[in-house]
């Protein structure tokens, strides 16, 4: 999913006309809202006597996580969008995160040495258009807000513009946004699964379609489903994720009077059922936007944990699920 970074976010800017020693000392004023800038800089103003100036910024993202709750978070992605870069920018951009006490609602002077851990480095070369950074899915605060903040490294003073600018959160295409991909998302995957299944039940008459895995067969013929696994498929330029479920369809217990013949007709017959049916839904009930591949097995033999062995099929149906802002956990 995709959360994206809240008004308050900002940048705070200290400024001096009398040395870079003097701008350090200064109480930094907040610019919330628009764009982000980092970095340092010294500029000539010549007119009406030449003076030096210096500037040095640090950005400041907040991102509302808090509603995720106890979601288990498999990995995430900090992504933003250089605007500008001065034409000296340059070294090593340094990302902190947010462990104890963050800037709250509003960014103020206070909170120049906000998020104190370093998160990761990115280098300036290449720092341009649409930049994806992986984050530690433990720096993501599933209880609150996740506060990054962004700066160069280094305090040696500027000889020129040493600095560059982010889209901020007012700009609806461009601003900065988490990709959080959360585990327990793939639950309901199943449980939308079970949905499609049920409302074919008579069809193919079993007695229980079960949305999970489970140790026991006890009302054969039955079906129980579990998901797979999920990963992200070209996320940075398609942003979406592929998410398997896989289907059990469990028929009679075998024994000495089994027929090989008609249990091959029986197990094939109910593949294609089920393979007809999630074609003909399609999208999981309306969770994902299309199937992907389906994957069809017909094992001569299931054996479930309690050594009892069925006849069985087994289906393998991989669905795209988009990127999309906030989706519904």
């Amino acid at each position: 999913m995709k959360v994206y970074a809240r008004e308050s976010s900002g940048y705070l800017q200290k400024g001096s006309g009398i040395s870079w020693a003097d701008c350090g000392t200064q109480v930094p004023s907040a610019w919330p809202g628009g764009d982000l800038w980092f970095g340092k800089r010294l500029w000539i103003v010549t007119k009406p006597i030449p003076t030096q100036n210096w500037r040095n910024w640090r950005t400041y993202l907040t991102f509302p996580t808090g509603f995720l709750g106890n979601r288990t978070i498999e990995s995430a992605w900090l992504v933003f969008t250089v605007k500008e870069r001065g034409a000296d920018f340059g070294g090593t951009v340094g990302v902190y995160r947010r462990t104890g006490a963050g800037w709250g609602d509003e960014l103020d002077s206070g909170d120049w040495n906000a998020c104190t851990v370093l998160e990761g480095t990115l280098s300036s070369v290449g720092f341009t258009g649409e930049v994806w950074m992986a984050i530690d899915p433990g720096s993501i605060q599933t209880g609150r807000d996740t506060q990054f903040r962004l700066g160069l490294l280094g305090t040696t003073e500027p000889t020129d513009d040493e600095y560059a600018v982010l889209y901020g959160a007012d700009d609806a295409e461009r601003r900065p946004y988490l990709v959080i991909d959360t585990g327990s998302i793939n639950d309901d995957v199943c449980t939308n699964l079970a949905e499609v299944l049920t409302a074919h039940q008579s069809d193919l008459a079993v007695n229980a379609i079960h949305p999970d895995m489970r140790h026991t067969v006890d009302e054969v013929p039955e079906m129980q489903i579990g998901w797979v696994g999920s990963r992200l498929a070209n996320v940075e330029q398609d942003q979406y994720r592929q998410v398997t479920a896989g289907i059990w369809w469990i028929g009679e217990q075998m024994d000495s009077t089994s027929q090989l013949m008609s249990r091959d007709r029986e197990q094939r017959q109910k593949a294609d059922l089920i393979t007809r049916i999630l074609v003909k839904d399609r999208d999981c009930n309306g969770y994902c936007t299309g199937i992907l591949s389906i994957e069809e097995n017909l094992p001569d033999v299931i054996v479930w944990p309690s050594g009892s062995e069925y006849i069985g099929v087994y289906i393998e149906v991989t669905y795209r699920l988009e990127i999309g802002d906030f989706e519904t956990l």
